[in-house]
């Protein structure tokens, strides 16, 4: 018999109920399987819907950051510190020994007065140091931090 006749033959046949039974099963096993893997697959598209949205919310904010003006200085320098009065007499006592080896005038209250101009002058110098160095800091675009 030929490949044709078989063919015919089988299409004219009519399929028993307990192949009909099968061939359900069978199609019933192949949507179950469908469900779970449709299942499976919504499951991965809501996690990869959330790494999406968290960046593109991570891309909007980094634009954010981006587009505000950064300040040309962010943290200021402390102000000058006042010499204390130790310091203040420490270095009064150095001016005075000063004044004896070299034989010049003065009064205990010069010293003083000059010695804490000079403390002065000296903590100015340094609030004026720091002052600089955050702003080259600034115009770097280095972290700002003070020092004081």
């Amino acid at each position: 018999m030929s490949d044709s006749k078989k063919k015919k033959e089988k299409k004219e046949k009519a399929p028993t109920r307990s192949e009909l039974i099968e061939e359900n099963k069978k199609l019933l096993n192949k949507i179950e399987y469908r469900k779970r893997k449709e299942k499976k697959l919504l499951v991965q598209l809501d996690a990869l819907s959330e790494e999406l949205r968290a960046a593109l919310l991570s891309v909007a904010k980094q634009r954010a950051d981006a587009k505000r003006p950064t300040p040309l200085i962010t943290a200021l320098p402390a102000p000058p510190v006042a010499p204390t009065n130790q310091e203040i007499a420490c270095a009064a006592y150095h001016l005075y020994l000063q004044r004896c080896r070299t034989g010049q005038a003065g009064t205990p209250e010069s010293d003083w007065f000059q010695a804490q101009s000079h403390l002065w002058q000296k903590a100015a110098q340094e609030a004026h140091h720091e002052a600089v160095r955050l702003s080259q800091a600034a115009d770097s675009q280095e972290p700002l931090q003070s020092s004081g």
